[in-house]
């Protein structure tokens, strides 16, 4: 009978807003086994959707369970990337006392005030804290409105976890805090001492408030009949940034696409300042600790409504968009609709000059759209000169959506045409990332520096001038 090898693989639970995804990856990270699933939302106490915990602890488990009994893989290692700006309070019985604020809720009025005594004070609190005052959106800010107004809350929490810890904790029974969850615009570190912010202890805070571990730390745990080393997590867009700083040696400007744009400076450790704030502009923690600068546009949700917009007008699908090409004669003759907007000071595009055109001024649908992505990479090479204002950074990847949209691309590269462009590629960067942040503990070879696929954009310029 002819024994059949099990593939050595990690395991990496993915949690985004919308999808749960768990993936099996090989030694040489190609995905061998993957699984998706959409949870229904609970209500909270408040009446707004928040995620229900128990439904993905089930998932996780079940499907850890069926993997290891299939006996296919060997699964060495397991490690967790989620979204940010979330908290999972644990009371002494190791559960959560309360439903997962959802970020999105809105943040109580006047409860501020008793955090700031004027502007001066709030301004200078996000310089120190590196990320504007956004409410909920400040998972620190949760944790000052119930230690203020949810004090049953408070008191019943024992040790409050990041949203990537907690799922470590349920096979572990260990409490820990990782940099990049700790740094993603919490409010809670104090980023000029590399520490937690003196608010905290006060409150009683701190104490509440597991260690901070380096991100590649693991326990060893066993589950079911298998031995699993176990990684404390990663904040998603922490993780999607790993595999670029460990295959590619030179400085880089990661453009990482979606419904906003964020553009990521791992090269740039200068102090935020109060105009870069003004202008969007924040600091995330890489796998590190080390601060990363960055600067968002409200780009790619900007860009889906006017191009529906356009859609509708023309009467043209998506598709037949999509599959134009830059034509250099007709973008050659477009300028800016409103030379005195400063996209810098509108980082949400609220005041975003095509949204007020109107269409019938354009003769056909390629030349609205055309407009718009010019409007539109304006935008975005404003935000890149933001996280990178002394034009040091000479290459810069751009992934997802827009990477993949010709037009986009080689309007970038015409206008940087100092740099080199890259349409860059990681499949499931986030999960991959999770997994290389504890590579050295279950994988004895070494990462190949083609793990990042790229086109280059740059030589556009030569041809088109």
């Amino acid at each position: 009978m002819k024994i059949v090898s099990k593939i050595e693989v990690v395991a990496i639970l993915d949690v985004g807003k919308t999808n749960k995804k768990l993936f099996l990856f090989d030694k040489q990270y190609q995905i061998v086994y993957q699984q998706k699933l959409t949870f229904a939302q609970k209500i909270d106490e408040d009446g707004y959707e928040c995620e229900d915990l128990s439904a993905i602890e089930e998932f996780l488990f079940k499907t850890l369970r069926e993997l290891i009994d299939s006996g296919k893989y060997d699964i060495r290692a397991i490690n967790f990337s989620t979204y940010g700006a979330s908290l999972v309070h644990i009371g002494v019985d190791g559960r959560p006392v309360v439903d997962m604020f959802n970020y999105l809720k809105p943040y109580p009025d006047g409860l501020l005030e008793k955090m700031f005594s004027n502007e001066k004070e709030q301004t200078q609190f996000e310089l120190e804290t590196c990320c504007p005052i956004q409410g909920n959106l400040n998972s620190g800010l949760q944790l000052f409105r119930i230690c203020h107004q949810r004090k049953e809350i408070f008191s019943k929490t024992i040790t409050t976890l990041h949203f990537p810890q907690y799922f470590s904790f349920l096979l572990t029974g260990k409490k820990y805090s990782d940099i990049t969850s700790i740094g993603c615009h919490t409010s809670l570190w104090n980023f000029r001492k590399n520490n937690y912010h003196d608010w905290l202890t006060p409150l009683g805070i701190s104490k509440k408030l597991a260690p901070v571990v380096a991100n590649d730390t693991v326990e060893k745990v066993k589950f079911d009949d298998a031995y699993l080393l176990v990684g404390i997590g990663i904040h998603d867009s922490s993780a999607a940034l790993v595999p670029y700083l460990k295959s590619i040696k030179d400085p880089f400007l990661l453009v990482s696409t979606g419904t906003w744009s964020i553009t990521l400076n791992p090269f740039n450790n200068s102090p935020l300042t109060q105009e870069e704030l003004k202008t969007g502009s924040l600091c995330y923690m890489n796998y590190l600790g080390k601060p990363v600068k960055a600067s968002r546009v409200f780009l790619g949700s900007i860009y889906e409504k006017e191009l529906n917009r356009i859609l509708s007008y023309f009467h043209t699908d998506k598709e037949h968009i999509h599959s134009l090409d830059l034509d250099f004669a007709l973008f050659s003759t477009i300028k800016p609709w409103d030379l005195n907007y400063k996209s810098k000071d509108d980082f949400l595009l609220e005041k975003f000059p095509y949204s007020s055109v109107e269409l019938s001024q354009f003769s056909d649908y390629k030349h609205a759209y055309f407009q718009l992505i010019f409007e539109l990479v304006n935008v975005q090479v404003n935000s890149v000169k933001s996280a990178d204002p002394d034009n040091e950074i000479k290459q810069i990847f751009i992934d997802g959506g827009f990477g993949h949209n010709v037009v986009f691309m080689k309007a970038m590269a015409y206008l940087l045409k100092d740099k080199k462009v890259f349409a860059a590629e990681v499949p499931q960067s986030t999960s991959i990332g999770a997994a290389l942040v504890i590579h050295n503990h279950w994988n004895d070879l070494s990462i190949e520096e083609g793990m990042v696929k790229l086109e280059e954009y740059s030589s556009v310029y030569n041809s088109i001038v």
